[in-house]
């Protein structure tokens, strides 16, 4: 069965994160805020990989210009240049809909300066999941802000990011006996530097912070504070790179510490046709199972290949490895609703360490311009005995939250695309495949389909998940049409689930837990 997570606090952050990025360094962009993101189900958004036409505006440079001086007994002084005026771009989404939705998005980010900066917000609420009422449980809430600033020096050879990020969503646990919600509050912040040296060199250095904390209706249930510094020093000579990286995880919380150092090499080295990568590491630290030491690692090659029927070239791409990657409490509870790690008394993990063997096969076959086909199978094998970590959602403790559990797996996942771009006209179909062993939170088999039209003033666009073998095997389908009503203001109607809409039946989320289904929304977007 597969739980259906939309995990709004992520997608926020990541808003900010992309405009924040994007801004220092190519100048102003503001993400779109066009789906309403909720924790009730996932929104599914294909990987499109597709020929897209850009017109490149070129910025005036330098114009020589002849002065002419007046025959005058004076000449006139001229005044000194006004310093140029750093204006602000705002992007946003305001709605509000049955039953109970209100959503407020808005992002706003500094234009033609190179020490750029970004503010965003997020709110988004729905009282009442359809017939199950507002008393009982069924509502979610989630409050965020955003905010980052960007520093350059010496001729833009020094860069300095800030941001920071407060989130706080909370979730109805829908009618159980001890507590009627659970709130999880994120306080996060970063800071980075890159620095570019001569012949080829570049340092880069970051300071990643945070504090977590889970509560059960007025009573503290859990906080986490953690650490997070990274160095990499990187050398690049044309189509040769390699680089030195190393970080450290340390978090602490409820009487647990965890600490996880990993140290690598990596060298990279590419052409139009091929792309090698070679990447080793070392991973050390108290939660890293029965080894002292984990060595992972990484080949990868990649080629592409021009055909006569398609300007877009022909990709195939192979890797293997050995993947290890540490799972924090926080990063576990944020990205799983209705979960806590010692949900039982205890963590009741030995590790927090998941290790695979793996490869990776993707390929993409572009027919015609306006047609691909898109391949991807991966299999994953547990490694040293770091299994696989997971919710437990056959188990619902005393607090109304469910564990985690560690599960050795075998798993052969394999997800095939059909693309279509017709200009105005963009279409993806595509089927998602988890063999031998399937995760808690996915099904064994969907299909999708994603399809948009864009006639300039208005728009139209639709996207379904269709679970083959799932507890709840209803179809997911979401509508949006919106209309421009004058330069940067555009109004839509936002329909999602429309067929739990009509039916009136609940979508199970997570174990017991129902999430938002059948919901309407009318939404102005703007941007200035």
């Amino acid at each position: 069965m597969k739980s259906v997570i939309r995990n709004k606090f992520v997608i926020a952050t990541l808003l900010a994160f992309a405009a924040f990025s994007l801004t220092a360094e190519e100048g102003i962009y503001l993400p779109d805020l066009t789906t309403i993101v909720e924790d009730s189900s996932e929104v599914f958004v294909p990987e499109v990989e597709v020929k897209v036409s850009q017109t490149v505006t070129v910025p005036a440079g330098t114009v020589e210009t002849e002065v002419i001086v007046p025959e005058v007994a004076e000449v006139p002084v001229e005044p000194e240049p006004e310093p140029e005026k750093v204006l602000s771009g705002v992007d946003g989404v305001v709605g509000a809909g049955w039953p109970g939705n209100i959503f407020v998005g808005l992002n706003l980010c500094s234009q033609n300066t190179p020490d750029s900066y970004y503010l965003s917000l997020l709110y988004d609420t729905q009282k009442s999941f359809k017939k199950d009422d507002f008393a009982k449980g069924f509502y979610d809430r989630t409050f965020s802000l955003g905010a980052g600033k960007v520093f350059h020096w010496n001729d833009n050879k020094n860069l300095l990011k800030l941001n920071g990020t407060f989130l706080d969503a909370e979730s109805g646990l829908q009618g159980f006996e001890e507590s009627s919600s659970y709130t999880r509050t994120v306080y996060s912040g970063k800071a980075s530097y890159i620095g570019y040296l001569p012949k080829g060199f570049e340092l880069s250095a970051g300071l990643e912070g945070g504090l977590y904390n889970r509560s059960l209706e007025r009573k503290d249930d859990s906080l986490y504070g953690g650490i997070s510094p990274e160095l990499r020093m990187l050398w690049h000579y044309k189509d040769f790179q390699t680089s030195l990286y190393g970080n450290y995880d340390f978090e602490k919380g409820n009487g647990n510490t965890y600490h996880r150092g990993y140290t690598g090499a990596e060298m990279l080295w590419q052409n139009r046709y091929v792309m090698l990568l070679g990447d080793v590491g070392a991973v050390f630290g108290n939660n890293i199972g029965n080894q002292k030491v984990l060595v992972p690692f990484t080949v990868n090659t990649t080629f592409r290949f021009p055909i006569g029927i398609s300007e877009t070239d022909m990709v195939i791409g192979l890797e293997g490895g050995m993947s290890s990657d540490g799972r924090k409490v926080s990063a576990l509870e944020k990205d799983n609703l209705f979960t806590a790690v010692n949900a039982f008394g205890d963590d009741g993990l030995t590790h927090k360490e998941v290790s695979d063997w793996y490869g990776n096969l993707a390929v993409f076959f572009p027919i015609k311009d306006f047609f691909g086909l898109k391949v991807d199978v991966e299999y994953r094998k547990t490694a040293f005995g770091n299994a696989y970590i997971q919710p437990d959602y056959e188990n619902l403790s005393a607090c109304g939250l469910y564990g985690f559990e560690a599960k050795d797996r075998q798993l052969i996942y394999s997800t095939e695309n059909v693309i279509l771009d017709f200009g105005n006209l963009n279409m993806a179909f595509g089927w998602n495949s988890n063999f031998d062993f399937v995760p808690s939170t996915e099904d064994e088999q969907s299909v999708f389909a994603f399809a948009k039209y864009d006639g300039g003033k208005w728009d139209v666009s639709g996207k379904m998940e269709f679970p083959v073998l799932s507890r709840d095997s209803t179809p997911v389908l979401d509508l949006e049409s919106s209309i421009e009503l004058k330069e940067g203001v555009r109004i839509a109607l936002n329909i999602e689930d429309t067929v739990k809409l009509f039916n009136g039946k609940r979508r199970l989320c997570t174990g017991r837990y129902a999430s938002r289904s059948g919901s309407a929304s009318l939404m102005v977007k703007f941007t200035f």
